[in-house]
């Protein structure tokens, strides 16, 4: 993964820095969707967020994503605000958070969504997840957030020596590929949002 970052960013002259994570996911995505043992038919989301300022309010704004249905790549995006979902958890606690199960007594209710932000089938399509916030810089400011999830169970764990555990890592090696991106400020000098 980090020699795709490295490759990524020697061939980033005159590209955008959002051009340059969807050329990394798209360097990467099978060998992050094997190594996180995905299976056929399984519906999984892979969304690279931004901290952004949106109508003077900092939130997360989606730049890029892969999904197992490539038609859902196209639907509207939700920004998050501080600490709103999964996303905004890691971002405003600048830790990662894994979800084996989003209906577990552990999960339910620990993670606040605006009415606006809640969409039907959530809890059946986002069963799984691991949410990484993408530091930059020497204070190690969150640039971002890496979220993968999945509709399957137990597919992401905090238990080292679980099934699971290779798909935890594989999205900690993404999230350092994308971290070195990040730190290229001159790639997010033209930056485009994706709405």
């Amino acid at each position: 993964m980090l020699e795709s970052a490295e490759q990524v960013i020697a061939r980033a002259n005159g590209i955008t820095g959002q051009a340059a994570i969807e050329n990394l996911l798209d360097t990467c995505l099978n060998s992050l969707l094997a190594a996180m043992n995905f299976r056929a038919g399984e519906q999984y989301n892979i969304s690279v967020f931004k901290v952004d300022d949106v109508n003077g309010e900092q939130c997360l704004v989606r730049l890029v994503n892969r999904c197992a249905d490539r038609n859902d790549e196209k639907r509207t995006s939700r920004s998050w605000a501080s600490a709103e979902g999964f996303s905004g958890a890691a971002w405003v606690r600048s830790q990662e958070v894994i979800l084996s199960d989003t209906t577990s007594t552990e999960a339910n209710g620990a993670f606040f969504v605006s009415p606006e932000n809640v969409r039907d089938g959530d809890t059946r399509k986002y069963r799984s997840l691991i949410s990484l916030p993408l530091k930059v810089g020497a204070d190690n400011a969150v640039w971002g957030v890496l979220t993968i999830t999945s509709d399957r169970a137990n597919r992401f764990s905090r238990v080292p020596s679980s099934d699971a555990s290779p798909g935890v890592e594989a999205a900690r090696a993404t999230g350092k590929a994308l971290e070195i991106l990040a730190s290229y400020g001159h790639l997010w000098d033209t930056q485009e949002r994706v709405e």
